[in-house]
């Protein structure tokens, strides 16, 4: 049979008006496209230079009676007979983090990073310097002496006071505590809830009507609740009634927990309803319980689908701030903590804290950390993709 262009056979008129549409629909697309691509090059441009550390390198050719004293004069042996104007310059070169992160004991060739005002400068952010640091940092970008290399600090770091040292490893093994205990905490609690509503049969009477429709209504309206509501939830019972203390993973953990749990117990319910209801039935002829019904046939076949709505939920998880700024989870880290015990702060709100802070070089690296949370961010949800696609099942 001949198919038939319906398309062609509308009246001018409404022709016009679906080709309109269509239109708008293509601009919107394309609109949303180049923001985000506008917003993706614009953190890029900030941020990109925070993957890079300028370093100076000196030689030490005398041990003095300390490490910062050894330091010193090998940045006054740089200049040839400096006066005290240079030599206070020269000490200014060198974040005031080197005497402490490195042990010079016998002479030889040794790098240090520069000072957040060098690091700009080479970089070509902003100019902080002096006249007379100026034409030494030139002369010494000339000789090679000042050169950039990969920033491994910014991995390998906790929170610092000076942003050439900062980094982001403190702030990551935080969330990885914060959000691994949270999703062992709301997982089981959040399937076992949709199993409960979805695969056990509804007793008759009014009252676990009036149960049911309760709970379907709290479920919903909790996934759309202000996160902050639940930091303020977590800040209540948790740290006042409870007595637990702030700033500590396990408390975060909590708190996020119960945040994405209407999330998990939605995905989980909407994927076992996908469960064909042949499967079941041919469960029931065999003379299976409800309990071995739901056990061994239907969650294998909800699994993916729950899985998938976990992921999501890690992905909210992952980047929410505000609950746990209402805890107390912006302490100043200086060591990754070892334990869900021990004070702790996550990458958003590192972000967070960087982004208030006054010095100008935490911006890049607040744009840098940015980049590397909407990375994991873009990772969990092409993963609950991929999965979707790849392990569908078509009845």
């Amino acid at each position: 049979m001949q198919s038939i262009d319906l398309n062609s056979k509308l009246e001018g008129k409404r022709r016009r008006l679906q080709k309109g549409l269509e239109y708008a629909c293509k601009s919107a697309l394309g609109i949303t496209a180049l923001m985000m691509l506008t917003f993706f090059l614009a953190l890029g441009y900030r941020g990109i230079g925070a993957f890079s550390q300028t370093q100076i390198e000196i030689n030490v050719t005398s041990i003095e009676s300390s490490t910062k004293s050894t330091i010193n004069q090998s940045m006054y042996n740089l200049i040839k007979e400096p006066d005290r104007k240079t030599k206070k310059s020269l000490r200014q070169l060198v974040t005031p983090n080197a005497y402490s992160t490195i042990d010079i004991t016998e002479p030889g060739t040794y790098t240090l990073v520069a000072h957040t005002d060098v690091d700009m400068y080479v970089k070509g952010v902003y100019n902080k310097l002096d006249e007379v640091q100026q034409v030494i940092v030139d002369n010494f970008i000339e000789q090679d002496k000042i050169y950039r290399t990969w920033n491994w600090d910014f991995w390998t770091n906790s929170d610092s006071r000076s942003p050439e040292i900062a980094g982001i490893w403190g702030a990551v093994v935080g969330t990885f505590y914060t959000i691994g205990i949270a999703i062992l905490f709301a997982f089981p609690i959040g399937v076992g809830c949709a199993v409960h509503m979805e695969e056990f049969p509804q007793r008759k009477g009014k009252g676990w009507k009036r149960y049911r429709d309760f709970m379907e209504i709290n479920i919903n309206n909790l996934a759309a609740v202000p996160s902050i509501v639940y930091g303020l939830l977590g800040l209540a019972v948790l740290i006042n009634f409870f007595g637990m203390s702030r700033s500590i993973s396990l408390v975060g953990a909590i708190t996020l927990g119960i945040l994405v749990l209407p999330v998990i117990v939605i995905s989980a319910r909407t994927a076992l309803r996908t469960v064909p209801q042949h499967i079941i039935d041919a469960s029931n002829g065999l003379r299976a319980s409800r309990l071995q019904t739901t056990i061994y046939p239907v969650l294998p076949a909800a699994l993916l689908g729950i899985i998938t709505g976990t992921i999501i939920a890690i992905a909210r998880a992952i980047g929410e701030s505000a609950p746990l700024i209402m805890i107390g989870m912006v302490a100043f880290i200086l060591t990754a903590p070892s334990t869900p015990m021990d004070p702790a702060t996550t990458l958003p709100v590192q972000i967070f804290l960087w982004a208030d802070s006054p010095e100008r070089g935490f911006a890049e690296k607040t744009s840098a950390a940015i980049l590397v949370l909407l990375t994991a961010l873009i990772v969990l949800n092409v993963l609950a993709i991929w999965l979707r696609t790849r392990f569908a099942i078509n009845w």
